[in-house]
């Protein structure tokens, strides 16, 4: 889609603007170039978005004050002609984490696994302004119970003699409410991850944080982290319970 940028209010100091095609965000997402030299990350979102775009930059805004590398929160408003919101935010340089970690010896990736879970731990062990109502933990269960019930009724997906799994989940799933709902970043695995120019882990797209269980965010880690690198995924999990993993894990 074409937009109108000029209402943007940093435009004038755009020398470049190069679209990117990576990632599976709704949002448009552009590299740029300032005159001064300087790169940076423009998200463009629909208008419908606009409080929840708010409230992802207040997000992301109070992490910037945490000890490790990500996108900096620089503006936010409306654009096109009212018909989108924008984000602005500083670029970080370095490859997708995804691309290069098999590249690593196996210890290497371990290590990065641990410094990515101990950065999600820093993330969920923020002092946020939570409400924690019954709304938040009855949206908890629902997404459980909406998950099962898909598993359930898709017969090409079932795994053979699983109803004792389901029983368990069923029994089980209320004991997720004895940790406090947090912000989660919501598709922490390793294509969100740069492997930044100082040999850190960078962490990007927080465009589906939520108020939700924090182990959610755990969920990527089986999906796309295992298949890739099994050594980064066990790191990950050492780094965030700092290698004593308790039995309600």
């Amino acid at each position: 889609m074409n937009y109108i940028f000029s209402d943007i209010k940093n435009f004038k100091n755009f020398k470049t603007i190069k679209k990117l095609n990576s990632g599976y965000s709704k949002d448009e997402k552009y590299h740029i170039i300032t005159n001064t030299n300087e790169n940076l990350l423009l998200r463009i979102s629909d208008i419908k978005l606009y409080e929840q775009k708010i409230k992802e930059f207040k997000f992301i805004k109070q992490l910037n004050n945490l000890n490790f590398e990500m996108s900096k929160a620089i503006e936010i408003g409306k654009c096109n002609n009212g018909k989108n919101v924008y984000m602005l935010l500083t670029w970080i340089e370095g490859e997708s984490l995804d691309n290069v970690i098999t590249s690593f010896d196996k210890n290497t990736q371990y290590k990065l696994g641990i410094e990515a879970g101990k950065i999600l731990f820093s993330i969920h062990n923020q002092k946020y302004n939570i409400n924690e109502n019954e709304k938040i933990k009855d949206e908890i269960i629902k997404n459980i119970i909406n998950k099962l019930n898909i598993y359930i009724e898709n017969n090409d997906i079932r795994v053979k003699d699983d109803i004792e799994v389901i029983n368990f989940i069923n029994n089980n799933m209320f004991n997720i409410l004895n940790l406090p709902p947090t912000y989660i970043h919501g598709d922490f695995h390793l294509g969100n991850l740069i492997y930044t120019k100082n040999n850190k882990i960078g962490v990007i797209d927080f465009n589906r944080a939520k108020i939700s269980d924090r182990f959610e965010d755990f969920y990527k880690n089986d999906l796309f982290n295992v298949p890739k690198s099994i050594p980064f995924s066990c790191g990950f999990i050492d780094g965030y319970f700092n290698y004593s993993i308790p039995n309600y894990f």
